[in-house]
């Protein structure tokens, strides 16, 4: 909101006709390491609640994802025997079977995949007027840089195979410092279901009914002390609240989905990297919306001033105008009320509910930087394509197994 100054002509703004689209715009505070950890604490708490409610879709994705990849004698089922609770693989052998497989589901998803990828297509900007024929091609060039700059190629067909296996996949679009250029740039990242948490009673497929998303990080304290500390003292707090981290210490084996499938809300299985969280929520307040004629660059925008400061400034111009000979009804006013306005507001949390980073969201969207599918949602539930097949591939696997056992005996 700009202040009144004594040299502004207002009579060449009391007949000018603006015609400018509305445009939002806030002002944007930012509280750095917040100490309201009780707060932030039921925070936290809400957002386990959350991502403990979405444990079934979790054990669905994985059992999913071992039937895509070959492991499809892993369900449980009871020995009607002994009663004891074995895999199916372990019954069998049991039994003296061997537990083959022959995976039609792979053979499927790779086929599909093919598609996705001999049918790729690269993103344009489209114009309803032709005059912004020159702003469409420098988008267009901006969004083809973007893909290229985080090789999409390689996650997009990653993403639709995270749909074909779960029906939920979730990319994250952000702008980070790029060590490699050193500069900071728009990034892209396929982000692990396993780690996100939203509100889980959506209904909406728009996702219109979203409250809440977050997602649980597991890094190195050296990022998280280049991301959020801005002196050594904000460093050496971090390093202290992070220091039960083992760096270099790993006792898992790698390349394997075991970290992944025995992931904790609270503490990290990774002994060497830190645990964080990624936390965004609507939240709403009393603000007030204003149209200024003498804001030529953002004459509709949101601010926190009260109506009471902005009653100060009309007058302010009421005495300038009427100085000018200028009647009250030809003076340019400033229109407000207040409204209750809603709005994404992030936090960057530790598993101690000290805050690394907050404020409300900086993209022009005022919206969450993920990108969410659940399909099809509905009456809320989700599942991939893979769980359409699952029934049949046990069919033919039990096939399998009964002709290769029919095979031995009449061999004998």
């Amino acid at each position: 909101m700009r202040a009144i100054d004594s040299k502004i002509d207002l009579r060449k703004y009391a007949n000018s006709k603006i015609g400018m689209r509305k445009q939002r715009q806030v002002v944007y505070d930012t509280t750095l390491h917040s100490e309201d950890t009780a707060k932030n604490m039921e925070l936290l708490w809400e957002c386990q609640r959350y991502w403990s409610s979405l444990r079934e879709f979790r054990n669905r994705r994985v059992r999913g994802r071992k039937y895509y990849s070959g492991d499809q004698w892993s369900d449980l089922v009871v020995d009607p025997k002994t009663g004891n609770v074995m895999t199916e693989g372990t019954y069998l052998k049991l039994q003296g079977r061997v537990p083959l497989k022959q995976n039609k589901i792979r053979q499927l998803g790779k086929n599909l995949i093919g598609q996705f990828l001999s049918n790729s297509t690269q993103s344009i900007v489209l114009t309803r007027k032709k005059t912004d024929s020159d702003v469409t091609e420098m988008l267009t060039n901006a969004i083809q840089y973007a893909h290229q700059s985080n090789m999409l190629d390689i996650l997009d067909p990653r993403c639709f195979e995270e749909f074909i296996i779960s029906g939920a996949p979730v990319q994250k679009l952000g702008f980070q410092y790029i060590k490699e250029r050193n500069i900071e740039d728009v990034t892209v990242d396929n982000v692990n279901p396993h780690r996100i948490f939203f509100n889980s009673d959506i209904k909406d497929p728009r996702l219109k009914d979203l409250r809440l998303i977050g997602e649980i990080i597991d890094t190195t304290v050296d990022k998280i002390v280049s991301t959020f500390a801005r002196n050594k003292e904000d460093e050496k707090r971090i390093r202290q609240i992070y220091a039960s981290v083992m760096e270099g210490y790993d006792d898992y084996t790698g390349l394997t989905s075991r970290r992944n499938d025995a992931l904790d809300f609270f503490v990290s299985n990774d002994l060497d990297k830190a645990r964080m969280f990624e936390i965004w929520k609507l939240e709403g307040e009393w603000r007030t919306y204003v149209h200024d004629p003498l804001d030529m660059d953002n004459p509709y925008y949101i601010t926190k001033r009260p109506l009471k400061e902005i009653a100060v400034l009309n007058e302010q111009r009421l005495a300038l105008g009427r100085s000018q000979g200028m009647e009250d009804e030809e003076i340019p006013l400033i229109e407000a009320e207040e409204k209750y306005e809603e709005f994404w507001y992030v936090k960057y949390l530790a598993p101690t509910g000290y805050c690394l980073y907050e404020g409300e969201t900086p993209y022009s969207h005022e919206e969450h930087p993920y990108v969410l599918a659940l399909y099809p949602l509905l009456d809320g539930d989700v599942w991939g394509f893979v769980e359409d097949l699952i029934d049949q591939q046990k069919y033919i696997n039990r096939m399998i197994v009964m002709q290769d056992m029919m095979l031995s005996a009449s061999a004998k």
